[in-house]
């Protein structure tokens, strides 16, 4: 097995049409733009579910909700990877320790030797749109600064909440983890095949093992944020959805949003980063 390869009992269940909707449908309503343009039609399906978001991601709160939900993802993943696959392989992760490790350092070297950055061509118009400066060496460097003024600042992480952090990292470091590690977009980003796994869409990030180390890294800034302060993050009110209408099963949503909010007329459903180092230069 290939260093950090996603075990196949869970690559499975994550790349499932399930698991697809669910996450894509978790970002998407606590987008207040997302959610505020919804039709009737639209909406009434998501509210009679239970996927009315209790607060949008820019409100108070939002940055709890974003580490809780990741936080309950590892913790599924890691169970996932303990059950042996079906067929003649086990492809099982050792039960003994976790399947999701974080980065102990972000692979900032372009060039790293087991998590490069995937390149691609930004003189592509199209691409330029899609990746902004996500790829560019001084924003890399940025975010380097950024980690050692505050993240990694115990007197910072002091003087904000968990909740303003977890707000802090969703628009700022992790969407560049995104971006900055997401190859061109596949033909068909929308493909329910086990393959596609980019990390550019909340359709498709979760079954790219890079996303298992980024967000692992996120996860271990939480025990940072707890280190600095003396005291255990409290993440009792953080809202990671609805159980599935259809099945019961926490984080899986019934794949029937996908074309009643109309995704299957998007060409490429890119997660909603905010951070303005993202942006295309003007």
């Amino acid at each position: 097995m290939a260093y950090a390869d996603i075990p196949l009992t869970a690559l499975t269940i994550l790349a499932s049409e399930r698991m697809r909707m669910y996450h894509a449908l978790w970002h998407f309503v606590r987008n207040r733009e997302d959610w505020e343009q919804l039709e009737p039609e639209q909406k009434q399906p998501l509210v009679e579910e239970g996927w009315t978001p209790p607060r949008f991601e820019d409100e108070p709160g939002g940055g709890i909700d974003f580490l809780f939900m990741h936080r309950r993802m590892i913790s599924m993943v890691n169970e996932w990877a303990k059950e042996p696959s079906q067929g003649g392989h086990d492809h099982s992760h050792d039960v003994a320790s976790p399947f999701v490790v974080g980065w102990l350092d972000v692979p900032w070297d372009h060039a790293d030797p087991v998590w490069p950055m995937p390149a691609v061509d930004l003189t592509n118009p199209s691409l330029g749109e899609i990746f902004g400066r996500s790829k560019e060496p001084s924003v890399t460097a940025q975010y380097r600064q950024r980690c050692i003024d505050q993240y990694s600042n115990r007197e910072w992480l002091r003087s904000v909440s968990l909740d303003a952090f977890g707000t802090e990292l969703e628009f700022s470091i992790h969407g560049w983890f995104h971006m900055h590690w997401s190859p061109i977009p596949p033909a068909d980003t929308n493909s329910l095949d086990i393959t596609n796994d980019w990390l550019g869409s909340p359709f498709s990030s979760h079954v790219n093992k890079h996303f298992w180390k980024l967000h692992g890294w996120i996860d271990d800034r939480i025990k940072g944020w707890e280190d600095a302060n003396g005291k255990s993050a409290d993440l009792s009110t953080g809202w990671d959805g609805p159980l599935d209408y259809v099945t019961g099963q926490p984080h899986s949503a019934d794949p029937k949003f996908f074309k009643l909010l109309r995704f299957d007329q998007r060409p490429i459903l890119v997660m909603p980063w905010k951070d303005l180092l993202l942006e295309a230069p003007k």
